[in-house]
């Protein structure tokens, strides 16, 4: 093809401090892109992604580690435009200067404590992300411009009932929680005023875990979780599984099942962008 590469990683780890680590990497990639839509003449469609990352850790003693994530990209990439009414599968692309932009931030914080001797292992975590999204048509002009949050926290607890410390249990019970916000708005009213109302969706859940080795290659693991919906019913889903190790030690043969519940994302029920617009009836899909 005609694509063109440059790419420039930029990777330091200084070690602080016996106690502390930290890494700021950075990434820059640029493709000169090549037309798909076969027209005669037609431009190149190119990407520029350029990432930011810092990340941290710090161990205050053997047993409480403090850490944290920050992620930054901004990315723009030219696209094609798209014709529902050609007459045939050559003619559904469409050479154009339409365009894409991106612009994401995500950040976390966490910390992991280890308590009655390592026997119960928990971690605590709070992150968040910012999302922009910008787009023009064809002709330059803008037909996309809105913004989406979330912000989770989230506990993990895991205790080990058969042994002194998580990591050499044979069974273990891990219980969790974690609560989810999100929000999403149309920045331009580009095909009407429903694009400027702030949508939100809050979400709770509870999980417990087992997992369990009853020895002689048998293992056996089950789950169950509530998830407590603001907008739509609660559910409550489940997973169970066993294995059996043959006794040759190179074959295990497994079998498990579930069920799960997906809500629509806000963009599906609310989003309005170029040749997109959301179904606010859309309902959970069961699996």
């Amino acid at each position: 093809t005609s694509a063109r590469m440059a790419f420039l990683t930029l990777i330091v780890w200084p070690r602080l401090r016996p106690s502390l680590a930290a890494g700021m990497p950075a990434a820059r990639r640029e493709t000169g892109g090549f037309d798909i839509s076969g027209t005669p003449g037609g431009e190149d469609d190119g990407d520029l992604n350029r990432t930011y990352n810092l990340t941290g850790r710090f161990f205050v003693n053997d047993r409480l580690t403090l850490g944290g994530t920050f992620r930054h990209t901004d990315r723009v990439s030219d696209t094609d435009g798209f014709a529902f009414g050609a007459p045939n599968s050559a003619g559904l692309v469409v050479d154009d200067a339409s365009n894409a932009e991106l612009q994401e931030s995500f950040g976390s914080l966490f910390a992991e404590l280890e308590a009655f001797g390592g026997r119960l292992q928990n971690r605590l975590d709070l992150s968040f992300a910012h999302i922009d999204r910008q787009g023009r048509n064809g002709a330059g002009v803008q037909d996309q411009d809105n913004t989406g949050t979330r912000a989770k926290l989230s506990y993990k607890g895991t205790v080990a009932l058969d042994s002194g410390d998580v990591d050499s249990a044979d069974h273990t019970l891990t219980f969790a929680a974690e609560w989810e916000y999100l929000t999403y708005k149309g920045n331009q009213a580009f095909f009407g005023p429903g694009e400027l109302v702030k949508r939100t969706r809050e979400q709770t859940a509870l999980v417990v875990e087992y997992q369990g080795s009853l020895g002689n290659g048998f293992d056996l693991q089950g789950s169950l979780r509530h998830d407590f919906n603001d907008t739509f019913e609660d559910f409550t889903t489940y997973a169970v599984g066993a294995s059996y190790t043959l006794p040759n030690g190179a074959t295990r043969v497994h079998a498990s099942y579930g069920t799960g519940v997906q809500n629509p994302t806000l963009i599906e029920q609310f989003g309005f962008f170029a040749n997109f617009r959301g179904n606010p009836a859309l309902e959970p899909e069961q699996s």
